[in-house]
């Protein structure tokens, strides 16, 4: 993007100096022959200038506003980037805190997983399944 800049300031700067060059070579002109016709040469040279103005005007009016433009969309840009970078801290500490709370679950789950081994495993019958009298009882 830079080069691009560059080059197309390059070009404009050349472009003034050719501009530049042509209104001493036709002033100089103006001076030695005259022109035919109603007009004379200042007014065909205030005419070439007025146009030159003119298309310095038009480009480089849009040319100023897309650079503003472009920079504030790089200044935003960044300022997003920030907020991402704050929303992924945010997040990394949401998910610690989630790890807490699923150990301290876990932990508080462990007493009910003891109880249910102990009491899905203590009563068996002599053919290995649990709640051995119970079952035959009931049959």
């Amino acid at each position: 993007m830079a080069d691009s800049l560059d080059a197309l300031r390059a070009a404009q700067e050349q472009a003034l100096q050719r501009a530049g060059d042509a209104w001493r070579l036709f002033t100089r002109a103006a001076g030695v022959v005259p022109a035919p016709g109603g007009k004379d040469a200042g007014q065909y040279l205030q005419q070439l200038m007025d146009a030159i103005t003119m298309l310095a005007t038009t480009t480089t009016g849009p040319l100023r506003k897309l650079a503003e433009s472009q920079r504030e969309l790089a200044d935003r840009l960044d300022r997003w980037g920030d907020l991402q970078g704050e929303m992924a801290d945010i997040t990394r500490g949401i998910a610690n805190q989630q790890r807490v709370v699923a150990d301290v679950l876990a932990q508080a789950l462990a007493p009910f997983e003891m109880a249910r081994e102990n009491l899905s495993g203590a009563p068996q019958s002599k053919g290995g399944e649990p709640g051995g009298s119970q079952a035959k009882d009931a049959s």
